[in-house]
């Protein structure tokens, strides 16, 4: 049978990432198969590592600076997976987010899906715990912009699944096969659009991407933060985590709009300063 090798990046959220790892590990066991963990922690000063080491059996721990955020966390992990000669063509390789609370049939439900769809890269949605909203799964492009996509619902039946062009990062399946053909997930970008990119790298290049049936677990998206001002929000913006981050729109930019990229560039953040003033006209409104 083949094997599962999950990938996961963490950041001094002991309690959150235990319990994905434990969900992670009762969803393996429904499905019946092996799997090994690679967990790149990128400076935890918490007891994040020696928890995970408590949480899964086969556990392999990079260990980070606290300078790589999501992206080259991932593809730190991944490049050490896909490296290792007791990873076969035909093994599955797993992005795991560790907010990701898999459902104990999630797993099994993502393995059967790939048994039936055209080899290549499979989504699993999430929804919120509590609403039950639907929160990270498969995009589909939603207008001229190239970071412009709709969350699409998926379809009820979990051997199913929609072509999406790309997806939210949080729980991925895909052969070994696959990901070496789409090439590696791209540690440039400072934090996000790395998932993004992959997607559409996959769907560009005539790889499948699978928005699969059903929803595999539960994960709330991550809450909005109202800075204290126009100054401090733009920071966040433009920060390393920050939507705006120039490095990272512009490397994505340029690779899915090599044309227009300075345009979707520059109006990106005059967007930005337009619904920013927009809003604070509408608070002192409000306030007056």
């Amino acid at each position: 049978m083949n094997k599962l090798h999950v990938i996961v990046a963490s950041y001094n959220r002991e309690a959150t990432t235990v319990r994905a790892l434990r969900s992670l590990r009762e969803a393996a066991a429904e499905a019946a198969i092996d799997f090994d963990v690679t967990l790149f922690d990128d400076g935890s000063s918490d007891g994040t590592i020696a928890a995970a080491f408590a949480a899964v059996e086969h556990l392999d721990v990079l260990r980070g600076d606290g300078s790589a955020f999501w992206a080259r966390s991932m593809a730190t992990a991944e490049r050490a997976v896909l490296s290792r000669d007791d990873v076969a063509e035909e093994d599955l390789l797993m992005w795991f987010n560790d907010d990701v609370n898999l459902a104990p049939s999630g797993l099994q439900n993502l393995i059967r899906a790939s048994n039936v769809l055209a080899p290549g890269v499979l989504v699993g949605s999430t929804v919120d715990e509590n609403s039950g909203e639907l929160t990270y799964g498969g995009l589909r492009r939603g207008g001229l912009h190239p970071l412009a996509f709709d969350l699409v619902q998926p379809p009820s039946d979990a051997t199913e699944g929609v072509r999406v062009d790309a997806f939210n990062g949080n729980v991925v399946l895909m052969p070994v096969h696959v990901a070496r053909a789409i090439g590696p997930i791209d540690g440039g970008f400072s934090h996000a659009f790395a998932d993004v990119d992959y997607g559409m790298r996959a769907s560009t290049s005539g790889i499948p991407v699978w928005a699969t049936g059903g929803t595999v677990g539960y994960c709330s998206r991550n809450p909005v933060v109202h800075q204290p001002s126009l100054g401090a929000g733009w920071r966040a913006y433009v920060g390393k985590k920050g939507a705006g981050n120039p490095r990272s729109l512009q490397r994505y930019l340029r690779r899915h709009s090599p044309r227009w990229w300075w345009f979707f560039f520059t109006s990106s953040y005059a967007l930005w300063w337009a619904r920013s003033l927009q809003r604070g006209i509408q608070r002192r409104g409000f306030a007056s």
